[in-house]
């Protein structure tokens, strides 16, 4: 289930190119006045401090819908997941009113917590003018965030990382190694990565080289493997098969 998802696409989707505004972060952007407004999915509902309405917030009408879903979907065994923006682990107030995402109330009614901390999508954050090439800080800072403000819900925190070139000189394999490496170490459990064109070759890529990696340093000691858990299900891997199935005469 997603809260909320915007993404600034370059080369990415081939088909357009948007700059975001300066000083953004998260979809959220400072205006020259100082007020800080919602992203451009955001904008049309934008309204002055002076004049907002009071009562009900965003956050209590997700927080109360979550309660309820996760009163009805719980019991049958279905667990639940949500996506949320990186941004939140800040607990900046300004962003909770822009997107609702009370993270301490959401994480009372879901399994896991997949908040995106994309680098590059921290525009002007803790004083770094290149997000995109400081995979180790915000990775390792939003985890450290969100483990700390949802400590006794038992939720799982399982974040999506950057799979994508966009605002990074520095995108390789070696990019995707730092990122699942600094999760786990920060109590990821697991890993989801995002690319708006489905170009994952740099996972593809980074993946056996990981997997090689805790084999070598023994990846049945979860504190010794440095990227997977270590509690993976055993199996067989099976490759897919790419070939098209054989046309069979009628």
């Amino acid at each position: 289930m997603r809260t909320g998802n915007f993404e600034y696409a370059e080369e990415q989707t081939g088909s357009f190119r948007r700059e975001p505004p300066k000083n953004k972060a998260h979809g959220i952007s400072r205006g020259k006045d100082g007020t800080t407004q919602p992203g451009p999915e955001g904008r049309k509902n934008v309204c002055s401090a002076a004049n907002a309405p009071r009562g009900i917030q965003r956050s209590d009408v997700i927080t109360a819908f979550l309660r309820k879903a996760y009163a009805e979907l719980h019991p049958t065994g279905v667990l639940l997941s949500l996506d949320v923006f990186g941004v939140m682990a800040w607990q900046r107030p300004v962003d909770l009113s822009h997107t609702g995402q009370d993270i301490v109330g959401m994480a009372k009614y879901c399994d896991v917590l997949s908040p995106m901390i994309y680098p590059s999508h921290f525009f002007g954050m803790d004083n770094i003018a290149h997000p995109g090439d400081a995979p180790e800080h915000f990775i390792g800072e939003s985890m450290a965030r969100f483990e700390l403000i949802t400590k006794g819900s038992g939720v799982v925190i399982r974040p999506w990382l950057q799979a994508f070139r966009w605002r990074t000189k520095t995108y390789s394999p070696e990019y995707i190694k730092v990122q699942v490496a600094t999760a786990k170490e920060k109590g990821g459990i697991g890993f989801l990565f995002w690319n708006a064109a489905n170009d994952y070759s740099k996972p593809y890529a980074a993946m056996p080289e990981m997997r090689a990696a805790d084999s070598k340093e023994g990846s049945q000691d979860k504190d010794k493997a440095k990227f997977f858990r270590g509690d993976e299900l055993p199996g067989t891997t099976v490759k897919a098969n790419l070939a098209p199935a054989p046309h069979s005469a009628p």
